[in-house]
């Protein structure tokens, strides 16, 4: 019997091949994880560009564009998830769908203190779905993430959420460590401050810090809630801008509403969409030997929104000039303003915008300068005013008014200005900077002595001089040393070195390094200590925006109140933009404004007391010309802050009496009758206005033409 045994060598032994591993694709994924992974967030996210919803209702979820792309990369890397293989390697899959987890999750924490409301208002209207968002999110994402962990060459989970929290942390730290500097910057020593101060300037984060005190809800991912009164502050101190100089735009595609938060209130504000000027015209006539102008600005205001504006301006007026003439066209109407009390005239206005009707305030905001606001400018519509304004001739040169802050915009209109009556009349169009910046035209000679009647004492007269002027023997040039002012700081150290050896006791006080903002008020009360320890003398604070007190100007005005110092401060801005420390000064004797440049101060303080205006007997009346009662009106403008201290109703009533915006005194236009007598307001009382430009030249042309036909008729019944 013959044994058999296998021939192992040729025999083969196959194992077994697994069935392959069905991956999961569009088909078997579904439409509940396209709509909660991919539709609903992408939706939250257009809908957030586009409005800015949550940014003005509860948090910010897109501070930055860092944020931004993440926030993208969740319905994109959960769209490539639900596609499944074949679209990209698994690789790659897998490192989206963590990144994916790990950003929705965080927009998850944030989010979920509202959800329950969101749910609510699911059931009871249908809308909600939008905060919820980022749960389906991660749902999906993590669903994805789990998936793919099982395909060849895919990171494991821990491995992919480790390196996308790291991805998240690596974006989110220019914020982190912006908030914690800023943390310090407000609740720090002195010492702790100034070197977060300085490190935010290096390495902060300006856009998180300038939505950072729009309102009261974190703006960011992490860290507490700044406090929104003191943002501004550390923002100007950083920047050296108004925390408002940018407009509000929460929306990345610029359909976001712009609120007004200012309308009816004192601060100019931000610039609006949509509001500007539509036209400008600056008509002036020059009395040459009174040495006096008066000139209407007329300004159109346009707005392209579909809501009611407020338009805004703090206009710097010329040199020791007063706005004497304010008028509001409604329904196509000139209304002229009734001149009252300041406060009386505020209140009238506010009452007002609150019903939303048509109401023009004019009213001082500090020396030399007043905050003109007009409200309603219907949507789509317009809204014309006009402001007449008496003031000297100085040097034989007309000083044009302009804006010194404004919430509307200026682009491409032309100003029209024509100016006659002196040696050689003034007419061109200017550019759009003219409205925004000071300029002089030359236009006529020194004026000589002139006088006018009293207009409230019929026993005395206004008497104009001409003086020597004489620059003060101890002077104390404050410069502002904020980031506005880097480019002046050099013509300033010039003018005043050329003065150095006929002035020795000049000197010169920079409050910064010229890199972001500088506390000028602390400096100006330290000048003014020192200046009174020597016996008096005067400040001369040149100086860019002063968008927030740093140190309360309430102190600085009970500095230079005091009539024991003997010191004067002049102001001067050389750099448009808001302030909020001047309008603290308005009223006091001791403090003027002064329009002069970088280079010519020195000249322009000169020249500022070289005219006396005094008011004496009718027995004392020098010989001279008589001049219109312009004369009266700038006199008047420097005697009542004199009078304000010791007979505030005194002075109020000079200055409502002469149709003048005072520190005492102020102007609004309202609608209708019933409104004027509720805040005990008269549109006709007070001196007559000074006709408009246009008016003299019509009167005094029509006095020609008949002039011209009486001779004509006496030659013809001669012949």
């Amino acid at each position: 019997m013959r044994l058999l045994t296998p021939d192992l060598s040729e025999r083969r032994i196959e194992s077994p091949v697994p069935p392959p591993i069905p991956v999961p694709g569009p088909a078997t994924r579904g439409a509940l994880e396209l709509i909660l992974g991919v539709v609903l967030p992408a939706a939250a996210l257009v809908i957030e560009m586009a409005s800015g919803m949550s940014a003005g209702a509860y948090l910010n979820p897109l501070p930055n564009w860092r944020a931004l792309i993440l926030a993208w990369i969740v319905p994109i890397a959960n769209f490539v998830g639900w596609l499944g293989p074949g679209l990209s390697p698994a690789r790659w899959r897998g490192y989206l769908s963590g990144l994916a987890v790990v950003v929705a999750s965080i927009y998850g924490i944030a989010f979920l203190p509202i959800a329950p409301f969101a749910i609510l208002a699911i059931l009871a209207v249908g809308i909600g779905l939008l905060p919820l968002s980022p749960f389906g999110a991660v749902f999906t994402a993590w669903r994805q993430l789990r998936d793919v962990t099982g395909e060849l060459g895919a990171p494991s989970a821990l491995r992919a959420l480790g390196l996308a929290s790291a991805i998240v942390l690596g974006a989110a730290a220019p914020t982190v460590w912006t908030q914690l500097l800023l943390d310090r910057a407000i609740h720090g020593t002195p010492v702790q401050q100034a070197q977060a101060v300085d490190w935010l300037r290096a390495i902060g984060d300006r856009r998180y810090l300038r939505e950072a005190g729009d309102d009261s809800r974190p703006p960011g991912w992490f860290g507490r809630s700044p406090d929104q009164t003191k943002v501004p502050k550390i923002y100007y101190l950083v920047t050296g801008e108004p925390h408002h100089s940018a407009p509000r735009n929460r929306g990345w595609l610029d359909f976001d509403f712009d609120w007004d938060e200012e309308q009816g209130q004192d601060r100019v504000g931000r610039l609006l969409k949509g509001l500007s000027v539509s036209s400008s015209r600056l008509e002036g006539r020059i009395t040459p030997r009174a040495g006096i102008h008066y000139q209407e600005w007329t300004l159109e205001f346009r707005n392209t929104e579909n809501v009611q504006r407020e338009a805004r301006a703090v206009i710097a007026l010329p040199q020791d000039g007063v706005v004497s003439r304010v008028t509001l066209w409604i329904d196509g109407e000139e209304r002229e303003a009734a001149f009252g009390g300041r406060s009386q005239a505020k209140a009238a206005y506010q009452s007002v915008v609150s019903v939303r009707r048509d109401p023009l305030l004019v009213q001082s905001a500090g020396p030399g300068r007043v905050l003109a606001q007009c409200f309603p400018i219907p949507p789509r519509g317009s809204m014309k005013i006009r402001l007449g304004i008496s003031a000297p001739v100085r040097d034989g040169q007309v000083q044009l008014p302009y804006f010194v802050d404004r919430n509307f915009s200026v682009d491409g209109v032309s100003h029209s200005v024509w100016i006659d009556g002196g040696a050689d009349p003034f007419s061109r169009g200017l550019a759009e900077t003219a409205m925004s910046a000071p300029l002089a035209i030359r236009v006529a000679d020194p004026a000589e002595v002139a006088w006018t009647h009293h207009p409230l004492d019929k026993s005395r007269v206004i008497v104009q001089r001409q003086a020597t002027a004489q620059l003060p023997e101890r002077l104390a040039v404050v410069v502002d040393g904020s980031k506005s002012m880097a480019g002046l700081a050099e013509p300033i150290r010039a003018a005043l070195s050329r003065q150095a050896r006929q002035h020795p006791n000049w000197r010169l006080i920079e409050t910064g390094n010229y890199r972001g903002g500088s506390d000028n008020v602390a400096a100006l009360q330290t000048a003014g200590d020192q200046l009174a320890s020597m016996g008096g003398g005067t400040i001369l604070w040149l100086h860019g925006p002063q968008p927030v007190e740093l140190t309360s100007a309430e102190v600085l005005r009970a500095h230079v109140e005091r009539k024991k110092s003997r010191v004067e401060l002049v102001t001067a801005q050389l750099v448009p933009g808001p302030d909020v420390v001047t309008p603290k000064l308005d009223g006091i004797a001791t403090v003027r404004a002064l329009r002069a440049g970088a280079s010519d101060w020195p000249d322009r303080l000169a020249e500022s007391g070289g005219v006396i205006r005094e008011a004496v007997p009718s027995a004392e009346k020098p010989e001279g010309f008589e001049a219109p009662m312009d004369l009266a009106r700038l006199w008047a403008s420097a005697e009542i802050p004199r009078m304000l201290p010791r007979d505030a109703k005194a002075a109020t009533q000079l200055g409502a009496g002469l149709r003048m915006v005072t520190p005492a005194s102020g102007a609004v236009v309202l609608e209708n009758q019933s409104q004027y007598q509720a805040f005990g307001l008269d549109p006709d009382k007070g001196l007559t206005n000074v006709p408009e430009p246009g008016t003299i030249l019509l009167v005094g042309g029509s006095l020609v033409v008949l002039c011209v036909l009486q001779r004509r008729k006496k030659r013809n019944a001669t012949s």
